[in-house]
């Protein structure tokens, strides 16, 4: 009898990164016209001659948890980095069916509607930390090791749904797709970690790298034939 072997690597807090699937990207595909790709399409650099272009990530999620990371480097400017539904336009800069933090000025913006801000300005080679709960239907930013969103909910908790911005605008059931939006034509990049490596900080509990699943505990996978 033959059995499938689960193909699959387990990170330092117990979360399972899917290898049997395609790896998330920033898509070519699906991106404004001037965005520049590299590194695999996990790093994205704002056009040089016409801002206000955005780009969707190859894969969405409709339900659960989950977490991803995107780190700044070049020459800092307007970045907007977060989540959009299947009908934002990534010719523009995509506010409507969006969520972002614009990392050159820490305000928020909704569904169009902006707020904050939360945050002091990232600096170059900070990551932006997202954490999105398609349960609940809310999410939270983060500056590197800081708090979730900033001065919103100084206790902010993803991990116990404390704090979060309110996404019902998404709809249950509806997809959510990692986003990044440019509106400078500084010579910026941002680099996603959707569990290709290791998280540069700590997933909240109960959440997953985008990537991946959260499993009970560390176990062994054999083969077998």
């Amino acid at each position: 009898m033959a059995h499938t072997q689960f193909l699959g690597v387990y990170d330092n807090r117990d979360r399972c990164v899917n290898q049997g699937a395609a790896m998330t990207t920033w898509n070519p595909s699906d991106a404004g016209a001037g965005i520049t790709f590299s590194n695999g399409n996990l790093t994205v650099t704002a056009p040089s001659s016409t801002p206000q272009r955005s780009v969707r990530g190859t894969t969405s999620k409709t339900t659960g948890k989950w977490y991803y990371e995107s780190t700044s480097t070049g020459t800092m400017g307007n970045c907007l980095i977060g989540i959009a539904n299947a009908a934002a336009d990534m010719t523009t800069m995509a506010l409507v069916g969006s969520i972002v933090v614009n990392v050159a000025t820490g305000y928020n913006f909704n569904n169009n509607n902006l707020d904050g801000p939360y945050f002091t300005a990232w600096a170059i080679n900070d990551v932006c930390c997202i954490a999105v709960d398609l349960v609940h239907l809310t999410i939270w930013f983060r500056k590197n090791n800081g708090v979730w969103n900033g001065t919103h909910t100084p206790t902010g908790d993803p991990t116990n749904n404390v704090g979060g911005l309110d996404i019902s605008w998404l709809g249950a059931g509806n997809a959510a797709f990692p986003m990044i939006a440019f509106n400078t034509t500084n010579a910026l990049s941002e680099t996603a970690d959707f569990g290709a490596t290791s998280p540069a900080y700590t997933v909240p509990g109960s959440f997953a790298i985008w990537d991946g699943s959260v499993v009970s505990s560390v176990f062994s996978i054999h083969p077998f034939v």
